[in-house]
């Protein structure tokens, strides 16, 4: 493997942690919302996080 090939590669990689780690910030940003928000209540928190893992599960 040539270092441009190995440098491609790695790039890739690189790309698809920011995806992942975006992706990771906006179900943070949601969770966060629903649990400060003034009508928080469990089951609405619940609410959001199954949502959040019905799209991850979409992936």
């Amino acid at each position: 493997m040539t270092w441009r090939s190995e440098l491609g590669l790695l790039r890739e990689q690189v790309n698809q942690l920011q995806f992942v780690v975006r992706v990771l910030t906006r179900t943070l940003d949601r969770w966060r919302t629903a649990v400060h928000a003034p009508d928080a209540t469990l089951r609405k928190i619940r609410a959001v996080v199954a949502e959040s893992e019905r799209l991850s599960e979409d992936r």
